[in-house]
C-alpha cells in the first residue's frame, strides 16, 4: 500500500513539474528609505519636514511565481526594514534617533515581460503587517496593517539570477481611511534586489526562460 501510494505521488509529482509554469525564488535587497509626513498635522511638517532624511536599510523574502505567456504574476512572504535618520531633535524626543519599522509583506503583483528582451516591469500592491519599531507614533499601537503600492523594473540575468529596481509608497491606505492629521508615517522605499530561482517548472523553462 505505502508503495502504490508513493508510486502516485511520484507521478503528480512529475506531472505537475511537466504541465506547470511555476517558479520559486529566494530575494535580498538594499532599501533606500524615508518617512514621509503627509498625515502628519500640518504644523508638525513645518517644522519638521527637512529633518528627516533617507537611510539605508534591508529586505529579505521568499517568491512564488506563476507565468502566463508574457505575463507574470507574483506573490510570497518578505520582511522589510523601512526607516528615517531624523537629525533634528523634535520636542518630546531625547536626541537624533533612527526611526525603523520592520514589516511582514505579502505581495500582489503583475509584471510583463518585453518580447525577446530580458526586461520585466510591473507593479501592484502589498499586504504588510509591521512587526516592531524603534519609535511609534501615537496613531501606530492600533493600527499594525497597512497597504503598499509598488512599481518595478526587472532584468533576468539568466533563468536564475535577477535583479530588481522598484519603488514602494508605503502605508498609503492611510491616506484614505484616517481623517486628515492623524499621526501616521507614509513610507517611501527606493529597492534593489537579487534573486535566486531555485526551482523552475520543466514547462517554465523551456517557454519562458529560452
Amino acid at each position: 500500500m505505502i508503495k502504490q501510494i508513493s508510486f502516485i505521488l511520484f507521478l503528480m509529482l512529475n506531472a505537475f513539474n511537466l504541465n506547470s509554469q511555476f517558479k520559486f525564488n529566494a530575494t535580498v535587497g538594499v532599501n533606500y528609505s524615508n518617512h514621509l509626513l503627509t498625515a502628519f498635522p500640518p504644523d508638525f511638517v513645518r517644522a519638521y519636514h527637512d529633518d528627516y532624511n533617507y537611510m539605508i536599510q534591508w529586505n529579505v523574502g521568499l517568491g512564488i511565481n506563476y507565468v502566463y505567456h508574457n505575463i507574470n504574476f507574483e506573490s510570497g512572504f518578505a520582511v522589510n526594514n523601512k526607516g528615517s535618520r531624523v537629525i533634528e531633535i523634535p520636542a518630546g524626543f531625547l536626541g537624533p534617533f533612527s526611526s525603523v519599522y520592520t514589516y511582514y509583506e505579502v505581495p500582489l503583483l503583475v509584471a510583463y515581460k518585453i518580447n525577446r528582451y530580458k526586461i520585466e516591469c510591473g507593479g501592484g500592491l502589498l499586504l504588510e503587517y509591521r512587526t516592531a519599531s524603534t519609535e511609534k507614533t501615537s496613531d501606530d499601537y492600533s493600527r499594525p496593517y497597512g497597504l503598499d503600492i509598488r512599481g518595478f523594473v526587472r532584468y533576468n540575468y539568466n533563468e536564475r539570477f535577477s535583479l530588481t529596481g522598484s519603488y514602494t509608497y508605503g502605508n498609503f491606505d492611510k491616506l484614505i481611511t484616517q481623517p486628515k492629521g492623524r499621526y501616521h508615517y507614509i513610507h517611501s522605499v527606493f529597492a534593489l534586489n537579487l534573486s535566486y530561482n531555485f526551482w523552475i517548472s520543466n514547462k517554465l523553462k523551456a517557454k519562458y526562460l529560452k
